[in-house]
């Protein structure tokens, strides 16, 4: 019996399933290419970096990886860094083995745009900015004070307009500039965190190619912020060392090129969720039990 190419046989579905793979592959690395841009040579000791939320945490670990390069960064967080080699005091600036820091409230536009005219007189102009500070609420919405989802938003979203607005009029100046966003895909702390895939979209059009935009998605990270959140799937949703995180961070600035970076593999399809049929979606978000974890229910 002669089996035809489009007759459903179990070896024609592998068939099908390994072309579309293979599709989507090499569509995937086009569009990374697309979005990247052309890759750009810098001098590396010569940047100046501003992270954000950069004295604990994910923020703290990037920070600390680009210090022991040699390289100048400015860390604007409202608590002292962590670090054993860096000593702070509320309000002053103190640089030691290349970080400076400064007390800063993100959320402030007044704060953040007197930070960043006494980083241009002291040190220079930013090159590089990682918008990374963030907080998280872990209550289901109800359970939620308006003063907290405002504070949310006011940090995880309007802090990054606050230091675009503050430092791009400087970095576009410069022969090169990087701007580094850190999203989420974790829960209701990625509703705010969500907005800046768009924002990322904006910068895309709005911002000249000597200028890289970078945005990270991270699922549950091993850091602070995400301690009391029980992982119930590891299989599906594993946590990324906040190490292997900063890592790629800093791999893709060293590299002088741009894109879209998710982390760890479920992150990439989850905008498949959107299309697939709503039993199978649910039926998924079931299995994963992420929602009831990220939610700080008990999983069962």
């Amino acid at each position: 019996m002669n089996i035809g190419l489009f007759d459903f046989t179990a070896a024609n579905y592998v068939l099908y399933i390994t072309i579309t793979y293979l599709l989507f592959s090499a569509l995937k690395v086009i569009n990374r290419l697309a979005r990247a841009g052309l890759k750009q040579n810098i001098v590396w000791q010569d940047q100046i970096v501003c992270v954000t939320g950069g004295s604990s945490g994910l923020g703290g670990l990037i920070s600390n990886l680009l210090a022991v390069q040699g390289i100048t960064v400015v860390v604007l967080d409202i608590i002292k860094p962590e670090f054993s080699h860096c000593t702070c005091d509320s309000g002053l600036c103190l640089m030691v083995d290349n970080i400076v820091y400064y007390e800063c409230d993100v959320a402030s536009r007044e704060q953040v745009e007197q930070v960043a005219l006494k980083i241009k007189e002291r040190l220079g102009i930013v090159s590089i900015l990682i918008n990374n500070a963030g907080i998280l609420v872990r209550k289901p919405l109800l359970e939620q004070t308006h003063e907290e989802i405002q504070r949310v938003i006011d940090v995880n979203l309007f802090g990054h307009f606050n230091t675009l607005k503050a430092f791009l009029p400087d970095m576009q100046k410069l022969p090169y500039g990087h701007i580094v966003s850190i999203s989420s895909a974790i829960a209701s702390y990625a509703a705010s965190k969500a907005a800046l895939f768009t924002l990322h979209e904006s910068l895309l059009v709005e911002l000249p190619e000597s200028i890289q935009k970078s945005l990270f998605i991270f699922g549950q990270l091993s850091t602070p912020m995400f301690s009391e959140v029980e992982t119930p799937n590891k299989l599906v949703a594993p946590v990324i060392e906040g190490i292997t995180a900063a890592k790629e961070v800093v791999q893709v600035i060293k590299d002088g090129r741009g894109g879209e970076f998710s982390m760890p593999l479920y992150v990439r399809y989850m905008g498949l969720m959107r299309v697939l049929p709503a039993g199978i979606v649910k039926a998924a978000r079931w299995w994963s039990g992420g929602d009831i974890a990220a939610l700080g229910r008990k999983v069962a």
